[in-house]
């Protein structure tokens, strides 16, 4: 009877009671978890959740704190996110949060997000400035994404932002941004070092994306999220291919979609295609992300062709070189499909896997790939016909001498490679001591025995030219300083007869020396 008048009461008061409850419970969780987040009598002290670089809460921020961010009202409830400051702090209160932000020796992140209208233009001016000049701090983790700022907003932020000279992190997500944004935050990669750019569900179409990719720092990213902006379909993904095909980029994920336009007229899956095969010559990205706002799903199917593009992509079995040149570090393509009873065929399961492994080299992935594609039918020579002698051992290893760890990766045991690929021990002994000219391409002995006496014959003949040459230089030199004596001598003769000359005829020494 207790319950039905507990729900009664539930029901009239709409949920109320329910929510002071939580209200009450998490005061008190916080009261003992958060003891740190007192009021300390400025106001707004209480209203950020403070810690030190073990994520616990800190009493002496200015030492210790390493991260701040706006405290949930409700940290535990699921599904409510981020409350409003209450009360909202005044422009003077946020420059107090600002100097306090400024004097930590230790801060590296910022997390104000999802507070809208409380993040104005003012108050990131009060917070990243004083008196007009950029605060100076470690920071490098920056997260002001849901505060819809916009233009103004990002134009304060540039100058603060390239007083460092790099960053782990800067998310600007939602913050109502256009092409002229973007080219503003273009400008600070041309300035900055970041690692993690997110710039979703904001207003950028094909111009704004164009200025990020070719600005001076965008091959240092890591990840890139542009999901959920103005796009319009290939001339973006033809700026992302373009990209994605450049040598030295350090990209590992990407994320892209949305867009009323790109999303009404539907993905298409030759732009899937498109950016695979951009990938071809990358070897940094492990992710590609497409997601849409509209609908459930990206792609209405995935195609044969598909499935063939990522199998070529990431294996390719058709020759030798093809698999050993083929992409060991793409392993995710992360897109829905309308399909639920879609399921990638086991070979394309197995490669993404070996690209997926962590903690070990392309080199060693293409070893895998060696053991579990290449070597399964009967065993040819034909990839190494053409091949020096000298780089037999190093190819053959690939295929010979797995390590446990591998194998159990990909499900190969390493005790059994040599029953699963023909005997590769037997025939890795048998073509390395196989001196066939045609297999090896070098020369018989005798023959390599001369061009090397040859070849000794023609260093002996240079050096002894080059010793005569030298022995004449020297008999050159004898005989200037043969030369050089007797011209010394007859110079003294001369000073003697004028010095007699001089003695006998007193009168004439005078005129001698004035001459």
């Amino acid at each position: 009877g207790e319950e039905e008048e507990e729900e009664e009461e539930e029901e009239e008061d709409g949920g109320g009671n329910v929510l002071r409850a939580l209200s009450q419970f998490y005061s008190l969780q916080n009261d003992q978890t958060m003891s740190s987040h007192v009021d300390r009598g400025d106001g707004w002290s209480h209203l950020f959740l403070v810690t030190d670089q073990d994520q616990n809460t800190v009493m002496d921020i200015i030492n210790d704190a390493v991260s701040i961010q706006c405290r949930d009202r409700y940290p535990g409830l699921v599904g409510f996110g981020f409350f409003p400051l209450e009360p909202q702090l005044s422009i003077e209160q946020w420059r107090k949060v600002g100097t306090t932000i400024c004097r930590c020796k230790k801060m590296k992140e910022i997390s104000f997000q999802g507070l809208n209208e409380y993040i104005s233009v003012d108050v990131l001016r009060a917070l990243f400035y004083t008196n007009g000049s950029p605060n100076i701090s470690p920071l490098s983790c920056l997260r002001l994404g849901g505060n819809d700022f916009g233009l103004e907003g990002v134009r304060l932020l540039v100058p603060f932002l390239k007083t460092r000279s790099e960053m782990d992190d800067l998310d600007l997500s939602d913050s109502n941004l256009d092409d002229e944004g973007a080219r503003l935050i273009a400008d600070v990669l041309d300035a900055v070092l970041v690692k993690e750019l997110f710039l979703a569900r904001n207003n950028i179409t094909v111009a704004g994306m164009s200025s990020i990719l070719n600005s001076r720092y965008s091959t240092t990213l890591l990840h890139l999220d542009m999901n959920g902006n103005n796009f319009s379909g290939r001339p973006e993904i033809d700026i992302i291919a373009r990209f994605l095909g450049r040598d030295g980029i350090a990209l590992e994920s990407i994320v892209i979609g949305g867009g009323d336009e790109l999303e009404s007229e539907g993905f298409q899956v030759e732009w899937v295609e498109i950016l695979l095969r951009s990938l071809r010559n990358n070897s940094s990205l492990r992710q590609l992300s497409i997601f849409s706002n509209i609908h459930d799903y990206v792609l209405g199917s995935i195609s044969t062709q598909l499935i063939n593009e990522i199998i070529n992509l990431t294996g390719n079995t058709s020759s030798f070189d093809a698999l050993c040149n083929s992409n060991h570090t793409f392993a995710s393509l992360n897109v829905t499909v309308d399909e639920e009873s879609f399921e990638p065929t086991l070979h394309l399961r197995r490669l993404l896997k070996i690209n997926n492994i962590r903690d070990i080299s392309s080199n060693q992935r293409l070893r895998c790939k060696l053991q579990s594609f290449y070597f399964q039918e009967i065993f040819s020579v034909e990839p190494f016909l053409s091949m020096k002698v000298s780089m037999m051992p190093n190819v053959l290893e690939l295929v010979t001498q797995p390590s446990d760890a591998q194998g159990k990766e990909v499900g190969i045991c390493s005790k059994c490679v040599a029953t699963l690929n023909g005997n590769l021990s037997d025939t890795y002994q048998f073509i390395r001591h196989w001196n066939v000219p045609l297999l090896f391409s070098f020369p018989p002995q005798l023959t390599e025995c001369q061009k090397l006496e040859g070849e000794m014959k023609q260093m002996q003949f240079e050096s002894n030219l080059k010793i005569k040459q030298l022995e004449d230089a020297l008999r050159d030199a004898e005989q200037k300083m043969q030369l050089l004596e007797l011209e010394n001598k007859r110079l003294m003769s001369e000073i003697e007869g004028v010095n007699m000359n001089n003695g006998c005829y007193p009168h004439k020494q005078s005129k001698t020396v004035s001459k």
